[in-house]
């Protein structure tokens, strides 16, 4: 584009604030349009690597709740495939009054064990046979 003088010190007042305004859009529009180019063309490369920007902007932000998630989930994608999970705990403890309830001894006490406990029981009465 060639460039173009302009003699400005012709122009009125009111003139000169016109065609400021018209500059001031005109770069905010230049520049929404080339955010909005570069965010593309990372998402792109952020989408060929296997991750979503999302994930990338949490981390690099430090936004607690989304980093934890961008975390875990780029944690995951990267792990090694030896890593070994874990199997769920054994039911150690069941509720004599409603089978469903169950408890693995693990964490806190749940409701109805507190409650079985504060009445006189023990955990041996609760707990699950082994064969």
């Amino acid at each position: 584009m060639g460039k173009l003088k302009i003699d400005y010190t012709t122009w009125s007042i009111d003139d000169l604030k016109k065609e400021l305004k018209v500059i001031e859009k005109t770069i905010k529009l230049k520049e929404t349009n080339e955010r909005k180019h570069v965010l593309a063309e990372l998402k792109a490369v952020a989408r060929r690597s296997g991750y979503s920007l999302e994930e990338f902007l949490a981390l690099e932000l430090g936004n607690s709740t989304q980093s934890a998630a961008a975390k875990a989930s780029l944690a995951q994608k990267t792990k090694k495939s030896f890593t070994k999970k874990r199997a769920p705990a054994k039911i150690k403890y069941r509720s004599p009054l409603n089978e469903n309830d169950t408890w693995t001894g693990r964490g806190r006490k749940p409701k109805w064990v507190a409650s079985f406990l504060e009445h006189g029981g023990s955990l041996e009465e609760i707990a699950v046979q082994k064969l």
